[in-house]
């Protein structure tokens, strides 16, 4: 940006060199001194608008995140249902699509999920997860619990409960 000197030498105050720089030919230093001013505190407000809304976020996720886990059973029994999350497409013996009804899931992990829910006293509801997606999803509250061939590492033992 150039700025121009064409009424005075020294300037003393950002109010006159605004004036100078953005060609306020009409708009005296008194003028642009009260058009930063306000623009700084619009800049306030907004800062703090912002600042408002990001910390309600933090809030809200943490708080979120605290109720999937700390109550977790309660708010399964209470909803009157069980999601549980696994692939589909995985094949075979875990979770499959039954020949005679292709709408209907049946598999080792299926049986596992009736009794479950069964014993909770609520009914299972699946959730189609990408195998690579399943411990995200369960961390992120979409499934109560994850199941597909999911085997105990160290890595995912820190990550899930087994």
């Amino acid at each position: 940006m150039k700025c121009y000197a064409l009424f005075k030498e020294n300037y003393t105050t950002a109010a006159e060199i605004i004036y100078i720089r953005h060609g306020y030919v009409n708009l005296d230093p008194a003028a642009a001194y009260a058009l930063v001013y306000t623009a700084g505190k619009m800049m306030k407000k907004l800062a703090g608008i912002i600042l408002f809304i990001a910390a309600l976020g933090l809030v809200l996720y943490f708080t979120g995140k605290e109720d999937r886990r700390a109550g977790s059973l309660e708010l399964v029994k209470e909803r009157g249902y069980l999601l549980w999350g696994s692939d589909a497409e995985g094949g075979a013996q875990y979770i499959f699509p039954d020949p005679a009804d292709p709408s209907h899931k049946i598999g080792f992990e299926v049986d596992l999920a009736e009794a479950i829910s069964r014993e909770l006293g609520v009914k299972p509801k699946h959730v189609q997860n990408a195998w690579d997606s399943l411990i995200p999803a369960l961390e992120r509250g979409d499934t109560d619990i994850a199941m597909n061939g999911i085997e105990i590492t160290e890595q995912r033992e820190s990550r899930i409960i087994f």
